[in-house]
């Protein structure tokens, strides 16, 4: 069916499901690398490369673009039963099916967003809070969380 063709301001638009195929048009690109996460934040590809030479890169809705994805996914599917080789996964995309891969050694990932560090040679650097993590009413909010868990 034809995503035009449908009232999505009427309740029966709940009944649809919409999906957006594979490939280099989608938004997360060719490869998304899940990661078990309270936030629903995972890895993925993108068709807008051209991000990876910005300075300025908050452009997602909180996951994260990776450059070099299929590299990276080779990595991480290193010992995981298959041929996952670069010109394996890419084959695997032009085939357009899609392939869920548990991998064979979990890996774990630590995100950390800074605002500000010192640099090896001693200097301070500042950036833009995108995120206004360092507001005073969001750093009460972690510390009321961090305080209820105990």
């Amino acid at each position: 069916m034809n995503a035009s063709s449908i009232d999505w301001t009427t309740n029966k638009a709940v009944n649809y499901t919409l999906r957006q195929d594979s490939g280099n048009g989608n938004a997360l690109g060719n490869i998304r690398i899940n990661m078990p996460n309270s936030e629903s934040v995972y890895m993925h590809d993108t068709p807008s490369k051209r991000f990876f030479g910005s300075d300025y890169r908050f452009l997602s809705h909180g996951c994260v673009r990776v450059a070099g994805v299929f590299d990276f996914a080779q990595w991480l599917l290193e010992g995981t039963p298959g041929n996952w080789d670069k010109a394996a996964m890419q084959a695997k995309v032009e085939s357009k099916q899609r392939t869920d891969i548990r991998l064979a050694k979990p890996t774990p990932v630590i995100w950390t967003y800074m605002t500000g560090w010192v640099s090896p040679d001693g200097i301070v650097h500042f950036r833009n809070d995108v995120y206004e993590y360092d507001s005073q009413a969001a750093m009460q909010a972690r510390a009321d969380r961090v305080l209820a868990r105990r």
